[in-house]
């Protein structure tokens, strides 16, 4: 009961976390223009931690999945 309250809790995170930030990376789409590159380095530093953030929250999905996962095992 426990893992699954908190693996619910961890997906709830992790959701919030990949719509606020994205997956982290750029799927280029026919027709799109090219992505334009960082002008600066603290703007490389501002992608750099949002591309971070999003697969944070991928991470922590995939472990509240696999805490209910085993919540359900032991309960």
């Amino acid at each position: 009961m426990v893992l699954t309250f908190f693996g619910v809790i961890f997906n709830l995170v992790g959701i919030l976390l990949v719509m606020r930030y994205g997956i982290g990376f750029q799927a280029q789409k026919p027709g799109m223009p090219e992505p334009r590159p960082p002008q600066n380095d603290e703007e490389q530093a501002i992608l750099e931690n949002i591309r971070r953030a999003g697969q944070f929250g991928i991470v922590i999905l995939v472990l509240g999945a696999f805490l209910q996962i085993l919540g359900i095992f032991y309960s």
